[in-house]
């Protein structure tokens, strides 16, 4: 397991993790400026209640 991060394999994973999670935000018509980070909560909050694009 301790190999899998040798050489930077670790960054390419979480890049790819949050370019999985911003193009599931897109679809949902919401686009945040940052993926996680202290501000993740607040845009999160601001956001709860905007209505989507996609018909439920």
């Amino acid at each position: 397991m301790l190999m899998r991060y040798y050489g930077g394999e670790r960054h390419q994973e979480r890049t790819a993790h949050s370019n999985r999670i911003r193009s599931l935000l897109v679809l949902h018509n919401l686009r945040p400026e940052r993926i996680g980070g202290r501000s993740w909560a607040c845009w999160w909050a601001q956001h709860a209640d905007t209505p989507t694009s996609i018909p439920l």
